[in-house]
């Protein structure tokens, strides 16, 4: 039987993780900017569906390999820097609302962001951090499903208020001058994003 003050703090704990600004927020919420809100729902459904994930494949034993062969962390490190370049580069591509894409400009799918999932220092070590302080250490696989199962749960109101805050955003970057500072601001963020893989 669950302990539901186990439950409780897991949650606690997921929310957190969740809810706070990272990689996906900055991607979910640039995607619905430019995008709209239908086209985001894709992606916004991928990282729902990524995050959990790669939280059972850690609690199932990925977490230990990555201890033991550093090397594979670097790599994931490179493609994970790799991928947030990629992000502030569409972010400086964007237009304001309503203006004709390029013809190569397509929002991110659902396959695409649950794989991205993978390379986010973010989610890794938040898989890490609750796996480590919410499984069972008996039994480890059961406790990865538990832990996985309570982030799914919290991940679709968190990726949804981040799709719908960039939607709601899409409707503000009319003016050149907001379009500006909204691209300033992200481009700082993924900046500090990048510094932070990197230093943790």
């Amino acid at each position: 039987m669950i302990d539901p003050e186990w439950a409780l703090y897991l949650a606690l704990f997921a929310v957190a993780a969740t809810f706070t600004p990272g990689p996906n927020a900055l991607l979910l919420l640039t995607v619905a900017a430019r995008f709209g809100l239908r086209p985001a729902v894709p992606a916004a459904l991928g990282v729902a569906i990524g995050i959990p994930s790669v939280i059972v494949v850690m609690g199932a034993g990925l977490g230990g390999v990555l201890d033991a062969v550093p090397r594979l962390r670097v790599v994931m490190h490179v493609l994970a820097t790799l991928y947030i370049c990629w992000l502030g580069w569409q972010i400086l591509r964007m237009g304001p609302p309503g203006q004709t894409l390029p013809d190569d400009a397509r929002p991110v799918t659902l396959w695409q962001a649950a794989a991205l999932q993978w390379i986010n220092p973010k989610v890794w070590t938040m898989a890490i951090g609750a796996i480590g302080a919410y499984g069972l250490e008996d039994r480890p696989i059961v406790g990865a499903l538990l832990v996985g199962a309570v982030f799914a749960v919290v991940c679709v109101p968190a990726v949804s208020a981040w799709t719908l805050f960039g939607s709601a955003l899409r409707r503000w970057l009319t003016s050149a001058v907001r379009l500006t500072v909204f691209k300033v601001a992200m481009g700082g963020a993924l900046l500090v994003s990048i510094g932070l893989t990197w230093v943790t």
